[in-house]
């Protein structure tokens, strides 16, 4: 595959296929392939917690939050991983559903919000203070609009 320069973050995590910039066409279908595979699955057990919510009358009692810690590029600009400044990379799901607003359910917000928002949102939905000098602010108001 090429005599591209590899760093250690462009290991190949899939065996027989190197992550390099001269990956092809095959290569790079088969690792985002891999890659969706895997949200395939965590959306599968989301659905399986979000269906027992329901079916045991806890749903409209409970505050849904889905983040995760990164976003990824998937061979876009011949990059894989995280450590780049495209928004493959810095853009990373939100997903919050108060059951108190259905008003905004479904709601997109655009504004620039950053991870360190998180705990400060969780413990103002839940009627926490948030801490003194702690990092972040609550994006609660999004969900009372």
């Amino acid at each position: 595959m090429g005599g591209a320069l590899k760093t250690p973050a462009m290991e190949s995590v899939v065996r027989g296929c190197e992550v390099d910039a001269n990956n092809d066409d095959d290569d790079v279908q088969l690792l985002r392939s891999i890659y969706l595979g895997l949200a395939t699955e965590v959306d599968t057990h989301i659905g399986r917690i979000i269906d027992f919510l329901k079916e045991t009358g806890q749903y409209d009692d409970t505050i849904i939050v889905f983040m995760a810690d990164h976003g990824e590029t998937l061979g876009e600009h011949h990059l894989w991983g995280k450590q780049n400044p495209y928004e493959g990379a810095y853009h990373i799901p939100l997903i919050i559903r108060d059951p108190r607003n259905p008003a905004q359910h479904g709601l997109s917000v655009e504004a620039f919000t950053e991870s360190v928002d998180f705990t400060p949102t969780v413990l103002d939905l839940v009627g926490q203070a948030v801490p003194a000098g702690m990092d972040g602010v609550s994006l609660k108001p999004f969900l009372e609009w």
